[in-house]
């Protein structure tokens, strides 16, 4: 299972959620320290937890739109991290910014630990997606799978 936008050019992915937002959030705290950015350029002044989704693989870029044009921001932290997890443990400890999908730092908001900015920067994107390589030699269980994930979106 993969975002939509990670896959290879050679595998086969079939939807199994609804879009996503990016969600760029952090602690209150460093807010009061750092100040609140209020177009993606201001994040260059700031600290921001860099993930890698793969421990091979490159530093995730951070995309926002503007003005109906994607912007990819190339930035720097004090971390690069390959888990969810940890990047909202740095965040909430005040080291900077983190950007996930918005599921997966919906209970922070919530609670009031971290805090969104430049929500209206980050429209929806293609979600989760079951990958797999090629047609041939499926087993029976994955055409079953496939075949419901497909039937359930319909």
């Amino acid at each position: 299972i993969r975002l939509g936008e990670h896959l290879s050019p050679d595998m086969i992915a079939v939807p199994v959620g609804p879009q996503l937002e990016m969600a760029a959030v952090a602690s209150i705290d460093y807010l009061a320290r750092r100040g609140t950015p209020r177009h993606p350029d201001d994040l260059d002044a700031h600290d921001c937890i860099l993930m890698r989704h793969r421990s091979d693989g490159p530093v995730y870029d951070w995309e926002f739109e503007i003005a109906g044009v994607e912007v990819v921001k190339k930035l720097t932290g004090p971390f690069i991290l390959n888990d969810p997890g940890l990047v909202m443990e740095a965040v909430r400890a005040g080291h900077g910014f983190g950007y996930l999908p918005l599921p997966e730092v919906r209970a922070d908001l919530e609670t009031g630990r971290v805090h969104r900015v430049l929500a209206n920067f980050c429209p929806p994107f293609d979600g989760y997606h079951l990958c797999y390589m090629g047609r041939r030699n499926l087993s029976s269980a994955l055409r079953l799978l496939i075949d419901r994930l497909r039937s359930t979106r319909s």
